[in-house]
Protein backbone atom coordinates (compact mmCIF):
# COMPACT_ATOMS: atom_id res chain seq x y z
CA UNK A 1 0.00 0.00 0.00
CA UNK A 2 1.52 3.33 -1.07
CA UNK A 3 1.38 6.60 0.88
CA UNK A 4 -1.54 7.97 -1.15
CA UNK A 5 -3.68 4.94 -0.43
CA UNK A 6 -2.78 5.06 3.26
CA UNK A 7 -3.83 8.70 3.34
CA UNK A 8 -7.17 8.00 1.66
CA UNK A 9 -7.92 5.15 4.02
CA UNK A 10 -7.43 7.46 7.01
CA UNK A 11 -9.30 10.39 5.48
CA UNK A 12 -12.66 11.15 7.09
CA UNK A 13 -15.54 13.25 5.87
CA UNK A 14 -16.75 16.19 7.97
CA UNK A 15 -19.79 15.31 10.06
CA UNK A 16 -23.15 15.82 8.41
CA UNK A 17 -26.57 15.61 10.04
CA UNK A 18 -28.46 16.10 6.80
CA UNK A 19 -30.44 13.39 5.02
CA UNK A 20 -30.87 15.53 1.89
CA UNK A 21 -29.34 14.12 -1.29
CA UNK A 22 -25.74 15.16 -1.84
CA UNK A 23 -25.11 17.80 -4.51
CA UNK A 24 -22.10 18.56 -6.69
CA UNK A 25 -20.25 21.55 -8.15
CA UNK A 26 -17.84 21.25 -11.07
CA UNK A 27 -15.66 23.75 -12.92
CA UNK A 28 -12.34 24.02 -14.75
CA UNK A 29 -8.93 25.51 -14.06
CA UNK A 30 -8.89 29.31 -14.19
CA UNK A 31 -12.63 29.48 -14.85
CA UNK A 32 -13.74 31.06 -11.60
CA UNK A 33 -13.40 27.70 -9.91
CA UNK A 34 -11.77 28.96 -6.70
CA UNK A 35 -14.37 31.72 -6.43
CA UNK A 36 -17.16 29.20 -6.94
CA UNK A 37 -15.90 26.72 -4.38
CA UNK A 38 -15.08 29.35 -1.77
CA UNK A 39 -18.58 30.83 -1.99
CA UNK A 40 -20.28 27.45 -1.82
CA UNK A 41 -18.06 26.31 1.03
CA UNK A 42 -19.15 29.39 2.98
CA UNK A 43 -22.84 28.68 2.33
CA UNK A 44 -22.85 24.89 2.74
CA UNK A 45 -22.93 24.89 6.58
CA UNK A 46 -26.13 26.97 6.50
CA UNK A 47 -27.71 24.22 4.40
CA UNK A 48 -26.48 21.52 6.78
CA UNK A 49 -24.49 19.88 3.98
CA UNK A 50 -20.74 20.24 4.63
CA UNK A 51 -18.42 21.00 1.71
CA UNK A 52 -15.82 18.40 0.78
CA UNK A 53 -13.25 18.30 -2.02
CA UNK A 54 -11.21 15.18 -2.71
CA UNK A 55 -9.17 17.14 -5.25
CA UNK A 56 -8.18 19.68 -2.58
CA UNK A 57 -7.10 16.80 -0.37
CA UNK A 58 -5.04 15.38 -3.21
CA UNK A 59 -3.36 18.75 -3.84
CA UNK A 60 -2.45 19.48 -0.22
CA UNK A 61 -0.90 16.04 0.10
CA UNK A 62 0.97 16.19 -3.20
CA UNK A 63 -1.08 13.46 -4.90
CA UNK A 64 -1.43 13.91 -8.65
CA UNK A 65 -5.08 14.51 -9.60
CA UNK A 66 -5.16 11.70 -12.18
CA UNK A 67 -3.55 9.13 -9.90
CA UNK A 68 -5.49 5.92 -9.30
CA UNK A 69 -5.98 5.58 -5.56
CA UNK A 70 -8.09 2.79 -4.10
CA UNK A 71 -10.81 3.70 -1.63
CA UNK A 72 -11.78 7.13 -2.95
CA UNK A 73 -15.31 6.02 -3.88
CA UNK A 74 -16.34 5.51 -0.24
CA UNK A 75 -16.01 9.26 0.35
CA UNK A 76 -18.92 10.02 -1.98
CA UNK A 77 -21.99 9.56 0.17
CA UNK A 78 -25.50 9.63 -1.35
CA UNK A 79 -26.80 12.05 1.27
CA UNK A 80 -25.62 14.97 3.34
CA UNK A 81 -22.80 16.64 1.40
CA UNK A 82 -21.78 19.25 -1.14
CA UNK A 83 -18.90 17.90 -3.22
CA UNK A 84 -16.72 20.37 -5.11
CA UNK A 85 -13.16 21.23 -6.03
CA UNK A 86 -13.27 19.48 -9.42
CA UNK A 87 -11.41 21.05 -12.36
CA UNK A 88 -12.22 18.13 -14.71
CA UNK A 89 -14.42 15.07 -14.50
CA UNK A 90 -12.33 12.33 -12.85
CA UNK A 91 -11.54 9.08 -14.62
CA UNK A 92 -9.20 7.56 -12.03
CA UNK A 93 -12.07 6.90 -9.60
CA UNK A 94 -15.84 6.59 -9.79
CA UNK A 95 -18.40 8.97 -8.36
CA UNK A 96 -21.21 6.54 -7.48
CA UNK A 97 -24.56 7.35 -9.11
CA UNK A 98 -23.46 10.82 -10.17
CA UNK A 99 -26.29 10.87 -12.71
CA UNK A 100 -28.78 10.81 -9.81
CA UNK A 101 -27.41 13.94 -8.12
CA UNK A 102 -27.96 17.62 -8.87
CA UNK A 103 -24.84 19.25 -10.20
CA UNK A 104 -23.65 22.57 -11.59
CA UNK A 105 -20.82 23.32 -14.01
CA UNK A 106 -19.10 26.72 -14.22
CA UNK A 107 -17.24 27.37 -17.49
CA UNK A 108 -15.36 30.32 -19.02
CA UNK A 109 -14.28 31.57 -22.42
CA UNK A 110 -11.28 29.33 -23.23
CA UNK A 111 -9.23 32.23 -24.62
CA UNK A 112 -9.43 34.04 -21.28
CA UNK A 113 -8.63 30.73 -19.59
CA UNK A 114 -5.38 30.32 -21.52
CA UNK A 115 -4.24 33.81 -20.50
CA UNK A 116 -5.11 33.22 -16.86
CA UNK A 117 -3.44 29.82 -16.95
CA UNK A 118 -0.21 31.35 -18.24
CA UNK A 119 0.09 33.90 -15.45
CA UNK A 120 -0.90 31.26 -12.92
CA UNK A 121 1.82 28.87 -14.00
CA UNK A 122 4.60 31.46 -14.19
CA UNK A 123 3.97 32.96 -10.76
CA UNK A 124 0.67 32.91 -8.87
CA UNK A 125 -0.39 29.26 -8.55
CA UNK A 126 0.33 27.78 -5.15
CA UNK A 127 2.92 24.98 -5.22
CA UNK A 128 2.21 21.85 -3.14
CA UNK A 129 4.60 21.53 -0.22
CA UNK A 130 5.21 17.80 -0.65
CA UNK A 131 4.66 14.73 -2.78
CA UNK A 132 5.06 13.96 -6.45
CA UNK A 133 2.79 16.86 -7.38
CA UNK A 134 5.29 19.39 -6.02
CA UNK A 135 7.91 18.31 -8.53
CA UNK A 136 5.37 18.41 -11.35
CA UNK A 137 4.32 21.97 -10.51
CA UNK A 138 7.88 23.20 -10.13
CA UNK A 139 8.63 21.84 -13.62
CA UNK A 140 5.46 23.48 -14.99
CA UNK A 141 6.60 26.82 -13.61
CA UNK A 142 10.10 26.44 -14.98
CA UNK A 143 8.81 25.53 -18.44
CA UNK A 144 6.16 28.28 -18.54
CA UNK A 145 8.71 30.94 -17.67
CA UNK A 146 10.66 30.03 -20.80
CA UNK A 147 7.69 30.81 -23.05
CA UNK A 148 5.91 33.89 -24.28
CA UNK A 149 2.19 34.01 -23.57
CA UNK A 150 1.43 33.22 -27.23
CA UNK A 151 3.79 30.24 -27.22
CA UNK A 152 2.22 28.97 -24.03
CA UNK A 153 -1.36 29.34 -25.26
CA UNK A 154 -0.78 27.64 -28.60
CA UNK A 155 1.22 24.85 -26.98
CA UNK A 156 -0.98 24.15 -23.96
CA UNK A 157 -4.53 24.59 -25.24
CA UNK A 158 -5.09 20.85 -25.60
CA UNK A 159 -4.98 20.29 -21.83
CA UNK A 160 -7.90 22.63 -21.26
CA UNK A 161 -9.78 21.22 -24.24
CA UNK A 162 -9.48 17.69 -22.83
CA UNK A 163 -10.67 18.87 -19.43
CA UNK A 164 -13.77 20.61 -20.75
CA UNK A 165 -14.59 17.62 -22.96
CA UNK A 166 -14.39 15.39 -19.87
CA UNK A 167 -17.77 16.88 -18.89
CA UNK A 168 -19.42 16.03 -22.21
CA UNK A 169 -21.49 13.08 -20.94
CA UNK A 170 -22.56 14.94 -17.80
CA UNK A 171 -24.13 17.68 -19.93
CA UNK A 172 -26.74 15.18 -21.12
CA UNK A 173 -28.13 14.73 -17.61
CA UNK A 174 -31.35 16.57 -16.78
CA UNK A 175 -30.11 17.55 -13.31
CA UNK A 176 -27.05 19.40 -14.61
CA UNK A 177 -27.04 23.21 -14.77
CA UNK A 178 -24.38 25.14 -16.68
CA UNK A 179 -23.27 28.65 -15.75
CA UNK A 180 -20.82 30.91 -17.54
CA UNK A 181 -18.21 32.95 -15.70
CA UNK A 182 -19.04 35.96 -17.85
CA UNK A 183 -22.68 35.88 -16.76
CA UNK A 184 -22.08 35.57 -13.02
CA UNK A 185 -18.94 37.56 -12.27
CA UNK A 186 -20.80 40.89 -11.93
CA UNK A 187 -23.89 39.41 -10.24
CA UNK A 188 -22.67 36.92 -7.68
CA UNK A 189 -25.72 37.26 -5.43
CA UNK A 190 -28.13 36.42 -8.24
CA UNK A 191 -25.91 33.50 -9.23
CA UNK A 192 -25.88 32.11 -5.69
CA UNK A 193 -29.64 32.50 -5.41
CA UNK A 194 -30.05 30.42 -8.57
CA UNK A 195 -27.69 27.72 -7.36
CA UNK A 196 -29.28 27.51 -3.94
CA UNK A 197 -32.75 27.25 -5.40
CA UNK A 198 -31.51 24.54 -7.77
CA UNK A 199 -29.91 22.58 -4.93
CA UNK A 200 -33.08 22.92 -2.87
CA UNK A 201 -31.29 24.61 0.01
CA UNK A 202 -33.10 26.92 2.41
CA UNK A 203 -30.73 29.77 3.31
CA UNK A 204 -31.64 33.29 4.41
CA UNK A 205 -31.15 35.84 1.63
CA UNK A 206 -29.18 38.11 3.96
CA UNK A 207 -26.60 35.34 4.44
CA UNK A 208 -26.39 34.82 0.69
CA UNK A 209 -25.88 38.54 0.13
CA UNK A 210 -23.16 38.63 2.80
CA UNK A 211 -21.25 35.76 1.17
CA UNK A 212 -21.62 37.34 -2.28
CA UNK A 213 -20.29 40.67 -0.99
CA UNK A 214 -17.36 38.98 0.75
CA UNK A 215 -16.19 37.45 -2.53
CA UNK A 216 -17.06 40.41 -4.79
CA UNK A 217 -13.41 41.36 -5.33
CA UNK A 218 -12.28 43.49 -8.28
CA UNK A 219 -8.60 44.59 -8.29
CA UNK A 220 -8.13 48.27 -9.16
CA UNK A 221 -5.48 47.21 -11.69
CA UNK A 222 -4.14 43.98 -13.18
CA UNK A 223 -1.87 42.15 -10.73
CA UNK A 224 -0.08 39.51 -12.76
CA UNK A 225 1.63 37.77 -9.85
CA UNK A 226 -1.50 37.33 -7.72
CA UNK A 227 -4.22 34.70 -7.82
CA UNK A 228 -6.92 37.33 -8.35
CA UNK A 229 -4.99 38.87 -11.24
CA UNK A 230 -7.91 40.64 -12.86
CA UNK A 231 -11.54 39.67 -13.08
CA UNK A 232 -13.06 41.20 -16.18
CA UNK A 233 -13.96 39.04 -19.22
CA UNK A 234 -12.21 39.60 -22.54
CA UNK A 235 -8.72 40.11 -21.10
CA UNK A 236 -7.30 37.82 -23.80
CA UNK A 237 -7.67 40.69 -26.30
CA UNK A 238 -5.03 42.61 -24.36
CA UNK A 239 -2.49 39.80 -24.08
CA UNK A 240 -2.82 37.49 -27.09
CA UNK A 241 -1.75 38.35 -30.62
CA UNK A 242 -4.39 38.36 -33.37
CA UNK A 243 -2.74 35.25 -34.81
CA UNK A 244 -2.98 33.40 -31.50
CA UNK A 245 -6.58 34.48 -31.04
CA UNK A 246 -7.47 33.09 -34.47
CA UNK A 247 -5.57 29.88 -33.75
CA UNK A 248 -7.41 29.31 -30.47
CA UNK A 249 -10.78 30.25 -31.92
CA UNK A 250 -10.28 27.55 -34.54
CA UNK A 251 -9.15 24.93 -32.01
CA UNK A 252 -12.01 25.76 -29.63
CA UNK A 253 -14.70 26.25 -32.30
CA UNK A 254 -17.03 23.56 -30.95
CA UNK A 255 -16.62 24.72 -27.36
CA UNK A 256 -17.14 28.39 -28.24
CA UNK A 257 -20.30 27.59 -30.17
CA UNK A 258 -21.62 25.06 -27.66
CA UNK A 259 -21.52 27.54 -24.78
CA UNK A 260 -22.55 30.63 -26.74
CA UNK A 261 -19.19 32.37 -27.04
CA UNK A 262 -19.18 32.38 -30.82
CA UNK A 263 -22.23 33.15 -32.91
CA UNK A 264 -22.91 30.68 -35.67
CA UNK A 265 -25.08 32.28 -38.35
CA UNK A 266 -26.57 29.02 -39.60
CA UNK A 267 -27.48 27.89 -36.09
CA UNK A 268 -29.05 31.29 -35.40
CA UNK A 269 -31.04 31.06 -38.63
CA UNK A 270 -32.34 27.60 -37.77
CA UNK A 271 -33.36 28.66 -34.26
CA UNK A 272 -35.07 31.85 -35.39
CA UNK A 273 -36.95 30.05 -38.15
CA UNK A 274 -37.93 27.06 -36.05
CA UNK A 275 -41.71 26.76 -35.79
CA UNK A 276 -42.78 27.89 -32.37
CA UNK A 277 -44.83 25.46 -30.33
CA UNK A 278 -48.18 26.82 -29.17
Amino acid sequence: MDEAEKFIQKLKLPTSHSEAPSVYAFSLHKSGSTLLYNMLADLAPYAGQPYFSIQDQFFVNGITPHQKVNGVERLFQPNGYLYGGFRFFPKSYDIPNIEMHKKILLIRNPLDVMVSMYFSQISSHKIPEKGKLRGIWLKKREDANKLSIDEFATGQYLTYLKNILSYKDMLNQDNCRVFRYEDIIYSKKDFLLEVIEFYGWNIDKEIIAKVATKHDVFPDKEKQSEHVRQVHPGNYKKHLSKETQSFLEEKFTQVLQAFGYKINAKNAYQLLNKKQET
